[in-house]
């Protein structure tokens, strides 16, 4: 159990720091102007006429301060629930291609079908190849035995179909090659992760990911998703960024058939 003296000194190192800081400063003053005051009208020095106005100063030095540190302490407050609460988003909630790829120059999707991601962005990623970007796509084979499970769990009547519209898209980019300083790889796997990725500059600092969860039987719509920064979460961005990785090392190179 800590001495009187220990607390003391901890009081002193507080006050001491605070001051270092900058902080609670007017706090302080109005402490010492109210011992001041008080030590004077004890001794007798302290001139009548002042001592009402001196003292109502104080109080409303005192008043400010504790509205000050009302008006901190809610802030605070509504930063950690809203932190707490905006972790996960639905998929209306998220920022479009876009905006996240617009400056992009590598970009990473990985999902079952991707018809969503590809399809209605399709004129996003030519530009994008257009603009010299490195693209690349990983989508489950529609031959693999894993989209008779997926379409067991997933409310998608026939994920097959989609993979295959998402592949006849994809042709247009990696034809693109030819006449753009863009790159398009795709690959097939035959096993798909709990969760897809549309990774943005996955190796630079500026480095952004969305993550969406997959779920049992719920439409697209009611998906968690959220999003990783990898200057701010290089733990959890490096874990999902080596997932997605490893199952692109073990997937196979696509390339359209020959007409």
């Amino acid at each position: 159990m800590a001495t009187k003296g220990q607390i003391k000194m901890k009081l002193l190192q507080r006050i001491w720091d605070d001051v270092q800081r900058g902080e609670n400063i007017d706090l302080y003053l109005t402490v010492i102007a109210a011992i001041g005051l008080a030590a004077l009208n004890i001794l007798g020095f302290a001139p009548q006429a002042l001592i009402a106005p001196i003292t109502l100063a104080v109080l409303g030095l005192i008043a400010v301060s504790n509205l000050s540190n009302r008006y901190y302490i809610e802030e605070q407050f509504q930063k950690l629930t809203g932190s707490s609460t905006s972790v996960l988003r639905g998929r209306s909630e998220l920022p479009s291609f876009q905006e996240r790829g617009q400056a992009a120059s590598e970009i990473v999707v990985v999902g079952i079908s991707l018809i969503t991601a590809v399809i209605p962005h399709l004129d996003f990623f030519e530009q994008k190849m257009k603009d010299g970007c490195t693209i690349r796509f990983l989508v489950l084979d529609p031959k693999s035995a894993a989209v008779q499970i997926w379409n067991v769990i997933s409310k998608v009547p026939n994920v097959q179909g989609d993979i295959e519209q998402t592949l006849n898209s994809l042709e247009v980019l990696i034809e693109m090659e030819q006449t753009c300083r863009g790159k398009c790889e795709v690959r097939l796997s035959n096993v798909f992760l709990p969760f897809g990725v549309a990774a943005f500059d996955p190796s630079k600092d500026t480095g952004l990911m969305n993550v969406e969860m997959f779920a049992y039987k719920r439409p697209l719509g009611d998906r968690p998703h959220f999003i990783l920064r990898r200057a701010k979460d290089s733990k959890w961005f490096e874990f999902y960024k080596s997932q997605y990785e490893q199952l692109w090392a073990d997937s196979v190179a696509w390339q359209p058939k020959l007409s």
